[in-house]
């Protein structure tokens, strides 16, 4: 059982996005960030972006959308599975994201201390200030 505000590995054949989005305000200049870990919890793929104007909760369905195609378009898609994680419980409820088919297998949860571990990327990288 992972500790309280702690990462938790996928399984071996399973690979993590954990994404967030921060924003000036309640809308404003807005920037996402993702990073990619296997089982170990070795960072493979990061990204963090401005993204214009957006709410909180448009910028993580952005973060998620992002995390999905670079997941895609990576090495490791053809034989790994995907999870992406999220700290917004609103994006998370607003797409319930669960995609299989031949080629493509997500599933995306919430955790409240994501926030956390991927906002200072976003703060490090000037995407928000």
């Amino acid at each position: 059982m992972p500790i309280s505000g702690s990462w938790s590995a996928p399984d071996a054949a399973c690979l993590k996005f954990n994404v967030d989005a921060g924003v000036k305000g309640s809308s404003g200049e807005a920037g996402i960030g993702g990073i990619l870990c296997d089982h170990c919890g070795k960072a493979l793929i990061r990204f963090s972006k401005s993204i214009g104007m957006s709410d909180p909760t448009g910028a993580e369905l952005v973060a998620i959308h992002e995390a999905c195609q670079v997941f895609s378009s990576s090495r490791w898609f053809i034989r790994n599975k995907l999870s992406i994680e999220s700290d917004s419980l609103l994006a998370v409820l607003g797409c319930r994201l669960r995609v299989e088919d031949s080629e493509f297998s997500a599933v995306l949860s919430y955790e409240a201390w994501a926030v956390d571990y991927i906002s200072p990327l976003l703060l490090a990288n000037g995407q928000v200030g």
